[in-house]
């Protein structure tokens, strides 16, 4: 059964609390059709066959055969939203920390993720949602290509692998604590009961694994997206990175050839008369059209000796895609470390300033306002706590840290949980590493000098000064710090439904910060200021920068996009967004 969701090419549709609206996709097998975006049943029985060469000339090999089961079936319209929605975001977040022995993924309990796909919850719901995962994992590939990857040799020029084999993406590998069958894979019919607060777990394949975290990267806006039908869709995923190209260099225009089209979306057939392919692409498009992602398209006819004949299809950007464009650049931006923010160039900040934000950050010029908002906390409530927030607290390090504890799966209203640890001014243990304390601790490895690195280690100072205040007090009075565990035990329990789920380690972390919240409360500490002049240190001796740890290496899934502002000509490396 088909999406219930309405597509709305007129406006945006408004992003769900948890929804990612930019998501990274592998530059080149991205292009490689996958998916079956189409509802015409005809075409739901072609196989991918697809055959060419790559920038190198090098030959390329992409097939695609699903399991036709009725219980299964090809990964179509709904597969796709999963995929681009749910699995890949999630991929992204988890594939560093995960062994390369194993692949074995968390996507979050049923409920939540029929939350971030934008379904309602329920048990045919749920049963849609695993139906799509399926249909992603029986697909069977076969490969034959060489992909780049981000590493160049002595010379700059780019180094790729050659990726042979054949493969399916994922299998769904357990729900619960119910592993899933072969059988149950092969016939699309689970042998045990589940409900909505059971986590859903994939085994990524080596080889898909391998594809996705060695592949320079693209972003899509997936909220721009999914406001357009599927057809629209696979327009969007092939053409998007030519139409920044072209806003990035100051032009008018991309080209691409309507062979080159019909080849990498799949579903369509290759006509040969100028009526029939303007009627095709025109209605493939027409969403983009309505939305002002497009002005106008234009057809070139193009004959060449002993070719079928061809056109050359010409796409002129509006003003949605500059809205698009800048809605992608401010998500880049805001994944750079602090060191590279300041680099963005003036065309990219003319872009951003031209024009409006996603609808659901309008009129929020507050970047802490805006996290709270993307988190699912209505204006209104977040503009209340910001308005009562404590000195020198730490709102970023706290919603860091409430991020890491609903990834783990626990959490069913995490608006919630993020407006308690704000209204409670929960600090993270010691343990937890936000990205603040990184890159302190990196610039002040880096320069040892500076009124800005003698602010960074104050304000660190300051954190451990309170920790040790609060250690103190607990090893003062331990009897307070049990009455208080056991109140909060009981706070959680009723607050937080499913605590008694939890993980015990993450519920002792969780309680502890509680109770540390409660103690501090009573602690008459010394406010910023008072600290910093008893701590004044002289700037030829800075023994509060020398006495911290040597910063850790820095990880990201996001690098700056690349060239951004250049006044060069349009060229192949614009195709695409890099990362």
């Amino acid at each position: 059964m088909l999406s219930s969701k309405t597509y709305m090419p007129a406006e945006l549709l408004p992003l769900e609390a948890g929804q990612h609206s930019v998501v990274l996709v592998p530059k080149a097998t991205t292009d490689l059709p996958f998916f079956w975006l189409t509802k015409q049943r005809g075409s739901l029985q072609q196989d991918v066959a697809y055959e060419g060469v790559d920038g190198e000339g090098r030959p390329i090999r992409w097939t695609v055969t699903p399991n036709r089961s009725p219980n299964i079936g090809p990964p179509g319209i709904e597969a796709h939203e999963v995929w681009m929605r749910l699995v890949k975001p999630v991929i992204d977040s988890r594939l560093n920390l995960q062994d390369k022995s194993t692949y074995v993924i968390p996507l979050g309990r049923v409920r939540q993720c029929l939350r971030v796909v934008g379904w309602s919850e329920g048990g045919f719901e749920a049963r849609r949602f695993l139906k799509a995962l399926r249909q992603i994992g029986a697909a069977w590939c076969i490969a034959d290509l060489w992909i780049p990857t981000t590493q160049t040799d002595e010379h700059g020029n780019v180094l790729f692998n050659h990726v042979k084999g054949e493969f399916s993406k994922m299998t769904i590998y357990a729900i619960g604590s119910k592993h899933v069958t072969q059988e149950e894979l092969n016939d699309g019919q689970f042998k045990f009961d589940f409900n909505l607060d059971d986590t859903v777990y994939i085994l990524l394949n080596p080889i898909e694994a391998e594809i996705q975290k060695n592949q320079p990267q693209r972003y899509i806006d997936n909220q721009y997206m999914f406001s357009v039908g599927p057809a629209a869709q696979r327009w969007y995923e092939l053409l998007a990175a030519k139409i920044f190209g072209v806003i990035k260099n100051n032009g008018s225009y991309c080209e691409v050839r309507y062979s080159w089209y019909v080849k990498h979306h799949h579903t369509l057939k290759r006509y040969d008369t100028r009526k029939r392919v303007v009627f095709q692409m025109t209605r493939l498009v027409q969403d983009h059209l309505d939305s002002a992602y497009l002005t106008k398209v234009e057809y070139r006819v193009l004959k060449e000796p002993g070719q079928q004949i061809d056109w050359v299809i010409r796409y002129y950007p509006g003003e949605t895609a500059r809205t698009s464009i800048a809605r992608i650049l401010s998500f880049a931006h805001r994944q750079r470390p602090t060191g590279e923010k300041d680099k963005v160039s003036i065309r990219t900040a003319r872009l951003t300033r031209s024009n409006p934000a996603a609808p659901a950050e309008e009129g929020i010029d507050n970047p802490i306002l805006a996290e709270l908002t993307k988190r699912g906390i209505i204006v209104s409530q977040a503009r209340k706590l910001l308005s009562s927030l404590e000195p020198e607290q730490q709102v970023i390090d706290q919603l860091e840290w409430a991020d890491y504890i609903v990834s783990q799966g626990a959490i069913k209203n995490p608006p919630g949980l993020y407006v308690t640890f704000i209204r409670e001014n929960l600090v993270p243990p010691d343990s937890f590493e936000t990205s603040r304390k990184r890159l302190l601790k990196q610039e002040q490895a880096q320069a040892a000098s500076g009124k800005r690195m003698e602010e960074d280690a104050l304000i660190l100072a300051y954190g451990e000064y309170r920790n040790k205040e609060i250690d103190q007090y607990i090893a003062d009075h331990p009897e307070n710090y049990e009455r208080y565990r056991l109140t909060k035990a009981e706070d959680a329990r009723t607050k937080f439904d499913g605590f008694a789920e939890w993980k015990p380690e993450l519920a002792d972390k969780f309680l502890t910060t509680l109770v540390r919240a409660e103690v501090a409360k009573g602690i008459p500490f010394d406010t910023f200021e008072t600290f910093r002049q008893r701590q004044a240190i002289p700037e030829a001796t800075p023994q509060v920068l020398l006495a911290l740890p040597a910063p850790t290496a820095q990880t990201g899934p996001a690098q700056p996009l690349a060239e951004q502002g250049s006044d060069a000509p349009a060229s192949p490396g614009d195709d695409f967004i890099v990362v």
